[in-house]
């Protein structure tokens, strides 16, 4: 890997919905509750 931008497009595909209609959207408490949050809206 040589740190181009494509190499990160599906990564950032994902984590952008996922950061808006997710995390941004919950209180989320500890790191395991974030966790079963994220896996829920994968699912």
């Amino acid at each position: 890997m040589d740190g181009r931008w494509i190499d990160n497009r599906m990564i950032e595909r994902l984590w952008r919905p996922s950061k808006y209609e997710c995390v941004c959207l919950s209180a989320f408490e500890t790191g395991s509750d974030t966790c079963k949050g994220i896996g829920e809206w994968l699912q």
